[in-house]
């Protein structure tokens, strides 16, 4: 119930957007275009290969607790190794969701500003639309047209860099990208 009440009020919304506006209206589907753009493809199949690695790591060290003599300290280390695993693990994910939403932000806005839309309504509160006003293979194809490549945290220059200069607020060690 709880779905459908806020659906209903983002449908009030774009209608309201609509009446506004009463200009070039355009659908797209937001889970199509993370899905099946190279951006989304790459920062899913990152993800997937970093979880494979922690896991590989975590296993590793869990057979090695359990074979070893001092199993509390053991135990205890695969704790911090546990947290740490996760505490990485979401980093990553965030600098992926970050980079992502940012090239579909500036991708969505592109489309937009060349196809002179003066609205463009996700597919989910659009009740109904023709195929002719959905404009996601463009915004996949303008995400596509960027390259995007993602790398581990601690291998980045900046997060490398900024706790050993001392400074993290001096030009030059701000990661305001998310790059």
């Amino acid at each position: 119930m709880r779905v459908s009440a806020f659906r209903l009020f983002l449908l009030l919304l774009a209608l309201f957007a609509l009446a506004a506006c009463s200009g070039k209206v355009a659908v797209l589907n937001t889970e199509k275009v993370f899905q099946e753009s190279n951006a989304g493809k790459a920062g899913l199949a990152y993800l997937d290969d970093l979880s494979k690695e922690l896991q590989g790591q975590l296993i590793a060290s869990q057979q090695k607790a359990e074979a070893g003599k001092n199993k509390k300290a053991a135990q205890d280390d695969l704790q911090v190794q546990v947290r740490d695993a996760q505490q990485r693990f979401g980093a990553e994910q965030q600098q992926v969701m970050n980079k992502v939403s940012e090239l579909y932000q500036n991708a969505m806005e592109s489309v937009r500003a060349k196809g002179r839309y003066d609205v463009i309504l996700s597919s989910d509160v659009a009740v109904s639309s023709s195929p002719r006003v959905d404009v996601t293979k463009h915004v996949i194809d303008e995400m596509n047209r960027t390259p995007v490549t993602f790398t581990p945290l601690a291998a980045q220059p900046e997060a490398a860099e900024a706790p050993a200069s001392g400074n993290q607020n001096a030009p030059g060690n701000q990661n305001v990208s998310g790059n």
